[in-house]
């Protein structure tokens, strides 16, 4: 990120439905930067703001793709909620806000590389996007790490990129090795996001690019790469992208083993191979009850946080990321209840978690709680605490009594356990029914034996 961009921070800019504060740098490149904003009349809902150098055409070309992609709705997709243009110490930009991420798979490779059963987690929702957008003649364009995103317990790609199938992709000159081959001569096709994600799927398991040389041959896949990966990455990996296999390919063999057909049925009939070998079925099943570590493990201690496997739902499977327990208060009688602003609870962790757990206990809902979520951390993580590590994160609560927005105020010295403390605290339920929102502090205290929160209502 450039010095002239840093100096943007501080300013204001007015989109189609509300204006925006350019709040501290999220990241960015030669092209264009990411600031954090907020939306609302409070603008207590975190977003991100994405600033673009760019004269009259290459700002419609921007405003036309960020409208294209505003009308889109996928799960995986992060959402555009507006977009601009306008002029900050004498440089003309386009503008575009979308939904606030809060991480990338480019913050966690420098530290390790994905297992397998996360590499697999983090392939079946990014080649379902791929293939929404494919299906409407459209190109992500941007696969790679940094555009992997964790919003909350769910991966999203980013999708302010996103143009038609056969258009320029509106970048600079400057090229990756996340880039097809065929982006040196203009349009880039669907193809090009296999390339992409063939790159990007080595790269997330060896945390390094696969070698490419200068005399035209495809990409040396690394040996080490386990089933199915290997096949997969050099199926993807092809120079000439009319020999790439297809992203409804990879759906397809990714799909779990069903059982063969009897000979009754299908008399003469030749028996059909299963398309996913065994050792990735193995994974499927690893990568489903494991959920999406990557988005919490990669701490200080470098614990992952095994999830509970989701509902099956048609579309946008929500996978629980951190272990908590649930305790939905409900009325008990008035004789200990703590005071009005001030709520606490203790749970000790089991030793061997392996999925969220639901606990109701009674309680008196007229403290303003009714449901308070405690993370539970893992028993090797717990054990490395000496003294205590305290955790403030404030909520805003909507009338109707959710948290609508949280965002840590003091997370100590951790990574690992700020992050299921944020995770639990967007999981709390407030008493409904005011006219105006509420924030609340909640304090997670962790020692080696146990968990706690309190909560202390403070606007």
């Amino acid at each position: 990120m450039t010095e002239a961009w840093k100096q943007w921070e501080g300013q204001t800019v007015k989109g189609v439905f509300d204006r925006y504060d350019i709040g501290p740098p999220l990241g960015g490149t030669d092209e264009g930067a990411v600031f954090q904003t907020g939306r609302g009349a409070q603008k207590n809902h975190k977003a991100a703001i994405k600033l673009i150098p760019a004269d009259d055409s290459d700002a419609e070309q921007w405003l036309s793709r960020w409208k294209l992609v505003e009308r889109l709705s996928h799960p995986y997709l992060l959402q555009i909620f507006d977009m601009g243009r306008c002029r900050l110490n004498d440089a003309d930009l386009a503008f575009v806000v979308m939904e606030f991420a809060d991480e990338d798979l480019s913050q966690v490779l420098p530290e390790r590389p994905l297992t397998p059963a996360e590499a697999l987690a983090m392939l079946r929702p990014t080649l379902d996007a791929l293939l929404y957008l494919h299906r409407q003649g459209l190109v992500h364009g941007h696969i790679k790490p940094a555009n992997i995103m964790a919003m909350g317990n769910q991966l999203k790609l980013a999708s302010d990129g996103v143009f038609r199938a056969g258009e320029p992709d509106g970048r600079a000159t400057t090229r990756s090795a996340y880039d097809p081959p065929e982006a040196a001569d203009g349009a880039i096709g669907t193809a090009g996001d296999v390339w992409s994600l063939g790159m990007t799927l080595a790269e997330v398991l060896t945390q390094r690019l696969p070698a490419q040389d200068a005399g035209g041959s495809d990409p040396v896949v690394p040996p080490t790469l386990p089933a199915p990966f290997f096949d997969i990455v050099r199926q993807c990996l092809r120079r000439d992208p009319r020999l790439r296999c297809s992203v409804a390919d990879l759906v397809t063999r990714l799909q779990p083993p069903a059982a063969a057909p009897s000979p009754q049925k299908q008399p003469g009939a030749a028996q059909r191979l299963v398309v996913v070998p065994l050792a990735a079925a193995a994974l499927v099943v690893a990568a489903l009850a494991g959920g999406w570590q990557w988005m919490q493990s990669h701490s200080g201690d470098r614990e992952s946080v095994t999830a509970a496997v989701p509902e099956k739902k048609p579309e946008a499977p929500q996978m629980q990321s951190a272990n908590t327990t649930v305790r939905d208060e409900k009325p008990a009688p008035a004789a200990g209840r703590p005071s009005p602003a001030h709520a606490s609870a203790v749970i000790r962790p089991a030793v061997a978690q392996t999925s969220a757990q639901e606990r109701t206990v009674a309680g008196d809902s007229r403290n303003g709680v009714v449901r308070e979520v405690i993370p539970e951390a893992s028993r090797k993580a717990m054990d490395t605490i000496h003294g205590t590590i305290v955790v403030k994160v404030r909520v805003h609560v909507d009338q109707a009594g959710n948290v609508a927005d949280a965002e840590m105020e003091s997370s100590g010295n951790s990574r690992y356990f700020p992050r299921l403390a944020l995770e639990a605290a967007r999981n709390w339920k407030f008493t409904p029914g005011e006219e105006s929102a509420r924030s609340w502090r909640l304090e997670f205290r962790f020692t080696s034996s146990e968990a706690s929160a309190s909560a202390k209502r403070i606007a």
